[in-house]
C-alpha cells in the first residue's frame, strides 16, 4: 500500500478490522518459520528477526518488494561482520 506512517486504531474498528490484519501478518511469518525450518520468534529489539534456526541465521518475512535503500539499511544493521563470515 506504499504506506510510511503508523496509525492507531480506537474503538470497535480496531476488534473488526485491525486485529484480523494483524493476526494474518503474524500467521504468514510463523508459517514462512516453519516452512523453511527456522524457529519463529520475533526479536523485540531488531525489527528484522522474526524466527532464527541458529545463533547466526534469521529470517525477515515481508509481502512487500524492498528497495534498494531499504536492503541497504538492512544490510547496514546486520553489520559486515556477518558477510566476512559467509565469505570464508
Amino acid at each position: 500500500m506504499g504506506r510510511r506512517w503508523i496509525m492507531v486504531e480506537l474503538g470497535e474498528h480496531c476488534h473488526t478490522h485491525i486485529v484480523p490484519r494483524l493476526q494474518k501478518v503474524i500467521v504468514l511469518a510463523a508459517a514462512m518459520c516453519k516452512l523453511e525450518g527456522f524457529s519463529y520468534a520475533p526479536s523485540e529489539v531488531l525489527w528484522w528477526q522474526q524466527g532464527h534456526n541458529s545463533e547466526r541465521d534469521f529470517i525477515y518475512v515481508t509481502t512487500q518488494t524492498l528497495s534498494a535503500e531499504q536492503l541497504g539499511a538492512l544490510s547496514s544493521e546486520l553489520g559486515a561482520d556477518l558477510f566476512k563470515a559467509e565469505a570464508s
